[in-house]
């Protein structure tokens, strides 16, 4: 019996004597990783056999924390794979189980990995449901936002964030709170939406002041100073890594000191201080070199390789990026990776050795394929056009050239799509909050919440007509340059030509948005000026047609017209134009190839009626319900890959009520849909003064 109370004194011992070192171990893995490490790898070679296996799981998760501290991934990796061999053995999910998944998805991330890396947060998330550890689970939210944000997949990741953001902020998890909006951050400043990307990162940085977080102020500046960079605002962006690497000073955080160090270099070599930048990049690397941040090294002699090639110096940068791609390949970075190799293509096509120069490119955008990951096929196909050209392999040429401009294609639909999906969701959410206040105050407070959302609604009216006349002006300069081009088409070569009549309709698409964000701030504002006079309506029915003629002969599309020659209107002529030009372009855009489109203008009784109708796949009447409201994005689809703003047919109908008219729709799926406008008639009298014709 002695003998049995010493051994379960002695288990109790082990037990709370290892759990308390473990609890030791996690307050210093950021502030002493090398240490804590050291340690933690002495607990496990004397691991007494009669704890628990989690326990070792345990210890191993501290250890491939300390290692990605460190950079050290390959590392990490290793004994994420023991810890997870260990639990996978007691077939118990735990906390632990999910943090080494956390970690995997972690180092799968920062390789590029994003797939992967999704899908073992997903993981995580599940097992940490399971076990009620809210802090994991919002925190496996917001990093499944980031991955599908860096997959190009902004809407999914902006909901994620969101999502996060919410939870985070309703349990008071300040953490979770910054690590989101700084999540929205990046993702606004990918998006190109760099006034919201600065609101919400000065949020968080805000937030980490009013928590005295150094380490998070560190962090969201650095992000503000990329978002900056991002914008091409270089001097802001210096102020602010600067002083972000003040304030890793004052903690000693050498691993950040290191990244915006790099950032630092990558500035200076925009504003084309080649030497600073050089200088930048190497005091990085020796950084990074002390912390044994391996990857760290990876992307800084990549960059010091990019430096040297441009300075002419080809033998060193030759050197230095070949060690890039031997750190990238043994860190299993395949992004890093492709950048590399792309990196040494364009330096050996330098060196005049283009045949090395196409394998190594062939090698990189194999990879930016596989990770389906456009503006890196964008790069490498660019790099490779140059190749093929002083092969004299021009058709090959050709070909990558196509092929990169469809990645620049498919960059600029996501961004542009995403952009569309934020701003509908930002007018859905803003509406939401306005019912909201105006259902639960009464009275005085009413009134007030009322003039506070009208001053709201006015700034923000006044923010979109100010940016859309801004964006407006250098893209009717672009069409006038392009229409310079155009006359010297035939001078152009077969390629050139394309790209010409590819960036004509983008310019013309974004036009389109702009004026319909004028359009409806005019309207909303009441500032809406209406010229209420009689014209000929047939004059304005033949003009929409004929300005969709060349659309609808590019689909096949047959118009069939009955309209009557001698009926007038009593509206203002441009903007029934206008209504008429909307509804008669989404019948084209909707339409399949070779089918038609009746046009019909006749009297209605006391009514002017206009019909438009398709033979397009029809609307559900689920559908009918929001079809004229803002920003709507319904089932139907372009058939000719066209674009749609979603605001056309608020416009419409906003118009035409202002107008005096009606604008509705009868549709069944399947049966095409059918639009009918009516204005008022104006009855032509004999002996009368003559009517202006339009």
């Amino acid at each position: 019996m002695a003998n049995i109370d010493a051994g379960n004194d002695r288990e109790t011992i082990h037990s709370e004597m290892i759990s308390n070192r473990i609890l030791d171990l996690r307050r210093n893995i950021e502030t002493a990783p090398r240490s804590t490490l050291i340690y933690a790898e002495e607990l496990t070679l004397h691991f007494p056999q009669d704890s628990s296996d989690i326990i070792l799981a345990e210890i191993y998760e501290i250890q491939a924390r300390c290692y990605i501290a460190l950079g050290e991934s390959k590392n990490a990796e290793e004994v994420i794979r023991k810890g997870l061999d260990v639990v996978n053995v007691s077939s118990n999910e735990s906390i632990t189980h999910g943090r080494l998944l956390k970690n995997l998805a972690d180092l799968d991330f920062a390789r590029g990995h994003h797939s992967l890396s999704a899908e073992n947060y997903g993981k995580a998330l599940h097992i940490y449901r399971s076990q009620g550890y809210s802090k994991g689970e919002m925190l496996c939210i917001i990093c499944l936002g980031n991955c599908y944000t860096s997959l190009g997949e902004i809407t999914t990741g902006m909901k994620y964030l969101r999502e996060g953001l919410e939870e985070s902020r309703t349990s008071k998890f300040y953490d979770g709170e910054i690590t989101a909006l700084i999540g929205l951050g990046n993702a606004y400043t990918f998006l190109g939406n760099f006034a919201e990307a600065l609101e919400v990162l000065k949020k968080a940085l805000s937030l980490s002041q009013d928590q005295a977080d150094q380490k998070r102020i560190a962090s969201v500046t650095i992000n503000i100073a990329l978002a900056f960079q991002r914008m091409g605002n270089l001097d802001d962006a210096l102020e602010y890594y600067h002083r972000a690497l003040d304030t890793v000073h004052l903690f000693k955080d050498r691993l950040r000191e290191g990244i915006i160090l790099l950032n630092l270099g990558s500035v200076n070599f925009l504003k084309g201080n080649l030497e600073e930048s050089l200088l930048y990049f190497f005091k990085s690397l020796k950084v990074r070199t002390e912390v044994h941040d391996i990857a760290g090294q990876g992307s800084c002699c990549n960059n010091i390789g990019t430096v040297l090639t441009e300075l002419g110096r080809y033998d060193e940068a030759k050197d230095y990026l070949l060690k890039s791609l031997d750190i990238r390949h043994q860190t299993k970075n395949p992004r890093g990776e492709a950048t590399s190799l792309n990196a040494l293509g364009y330096l050996f096509h330098l060196c005049g050795d283009n045949c090395a120069a196409l394998e190594y490119l062939l090698q990189a955008l194999a990879i930016a394929q596989k990770l389906e990951q456009p503006d890196m096929i964008h790069e490498c196909e660019t790099t490779m056009v140059k190749v093929l050209k002083c092969l004299g392999r021009h058709e090959e040429a050709l070909s990558h050239a196509e092929a990169g401009f469809e990645a620049y294609k498919r960059m600029f639909n996501t961004q542009a799509e995403a952009r569309a999906t934020n701003l509908r969701i930002q007018f859905e959410t803003e509406q939401a909050i306005k019912d909201a206040v105006i259902e639960r105050l009464k009275n005085v407070e009413l009134a007030k919440a009322n003039e506070q959302l009208i001053a709201l609604s006015e700034e923000r009216k006044e923010f979109i007509s100010i940016a859309a006349h801004d964006l407006r002006n250098p893209l009717h300069s672009v069409k006038l340059m392009l229409n310079v081009l155009k006359m010297e088409e035939s001078g152009l070569k077969p390629e050139f030509a394309h790209y010409v009549k590819e960036i004509e309709i983008a310019s013309a698409n974004m036009l389109e948005l702009i004026q319909n964000l004028l359009d409806t701030e005019i309207i909303e504002s009441g500032r809406l000026s209406l010229n209420i006079e009689p014209f000929l309506a047939a004059d304005v029915v033949e003009h929409v047609i004929a300005r969709y003629k060349s659309a609808a002969h590019e689909k096949k599309i047959n118009i069939i017209k009955e309209i009557d020659p001698k009926i007038y209107i009593l509206a203002d002529a441009r903007y029934a134009m206008q209504v008429m030009d909307n509804v008669f372009s989404n019948a084209i855009k909707y339409s399949p190839l070779g089918k038609s489109i009746n046009f019909r203008l006749f009297k209605k009784e006391d009514m002017t009626r206009i019909e438009i109708k398709d033979e397009g796949v029809g609307l559900h009447p689920e559908e009918m319900q929001k079809l004229f409201g803002k920003f709507q994005r319904l089932s139907a689809r372009p058939t000719g890959g066209e674009h749609s703003t979603g605001l056309g047919l608020s416009i419409a109908k906003k118009l035409t009520e202002a107008m005096n008219g009606k604008i509705w729709c009868e549709s069944e799926a399947g049966q095409g849909a059918m639009f009918i406008i009516e204005f008022p008639i104006f009855e032509v009298r004999p002996f009368k003064e003559k009517i202006k014709k339009f």
